[in-house]
């Protein structure tokens, strides 16, 4: 049978020709070795310790001896479909490794075999499956399959280890950069540093000193508190008929002093300067 006929095998089928023919796959021993570079405490392969040191001193990541040394953890599997298992689940964690760099498994070792059964013990409370120690069903599942397929339970597996074992090398900010407590502060720019405001018009300079004078000083703080307590009196501007055009252009009013409107009205009649001119 070739290659091209391999689509009509069944899952567990697959797995037994890819065990017994040790197929791997691309960069495999390549990405165990960013395994045990993460992992502090070492590997169990097949109830095969794999230490961190001094494997990563004494080898290198494309050597041929490293990767003979996996070969030959992995060859002591009698069953071809549960080595394959293995590769599988390495993978998945070679995957999640390189996608997360801040977790490192540094408290504990990476267990493959609790991983497998880990993953099966999940795959058979879901399908109510009772007989644990028969893994046949659980090798039938599908590998393209996200919902129902070994990745999705082996995944899980691992999941559950970083989380239950805290496997972090660096705090996760969910926030970005900084601290949560510096995104939640205000800024500097409204901490004590006013923004520039252009004004124009006649209020311009009295303005811009209410908004630059507060944050100069303790005594330029209470006077700009006093000019913001000062009502400001804004008086109406006329409307006035241009006598050649007929158009409505405003026209300022100059209000005359108290004095000089009781004079002119003599103290009964209307303020003079608030009539139209």
């Amino acid at each position: 049978m070739t290659r091209t006929n391999w689509h009509l095998l069944s899952s567990l089928q697959t797995r037994r020709l890819n065990g017994a023919l040790n197929r791997m796959p691309v960069n495999f021993y390549d990405r165990v070795w960013t395994i045990l570079e993460r992992s502090t405490h070492g590997i169990i392969i097949a109830d095969q310790f794999l230490p961190q040191q001094p494997t990563l001193s004494d080898m290198t990541r494309f050597e041929l001896t490293f990767s003979y040394k996996i070969e030959a953890m992995l060859s002591r599997i009698s069953h071809p479909e549960y080595r394959q298992l293995l590769v599988e689940l390495l993978s998945i964690i070679a995957t999640i490794l390189e996608r997360n760099p801040e977790i490192a498994f540094t408290h504990s070792r990476i267990d493959c075999d609790s991983l497998i059964k880990k993953g099966f013990a999940l795959f058979a409370a879901e399908e109510g499956i009772k007989d644990l120690n028969d893994l046949t069903p659980f090798y039938q599942l599908e590998g393209q399959a996200l919902s129902t397929s070994t990745a999705t339970f082996l995944t899980k597996a691992v999941v559950e280890f970083i989380l239950a074992g805290r496997h972090f090398s660096q705090v996760i900010n969910i926030f970005g950069e900084g601290t949560p407590e510096e995104k939640t502060l205000p800024s500097q720019h409204h901490r004590g540093k006013m923004p520039k405001i252009a004004y124009t018009g006649r209020a311009s300079s009295e303005k811009k000193k209410r908004h630059v004078g507060g944050s100069s000083s303790s005594s330029q703080h209470h006077h700009h508190h006093q000019q913001q307590q000062t009502p400001l009196l804004r008086l109406a501007t006329p409307l006035t008929p241009e006598p050649s055009s007929g158009t409505v252009t405003p026209r300022a009013i100059t209000p005359s002093p108290l004095s000089s409107s009781l004079n002119t009205s003599g103290g009964g009649g209307q303020d003079e300067s608030c009539r139209l001119q």
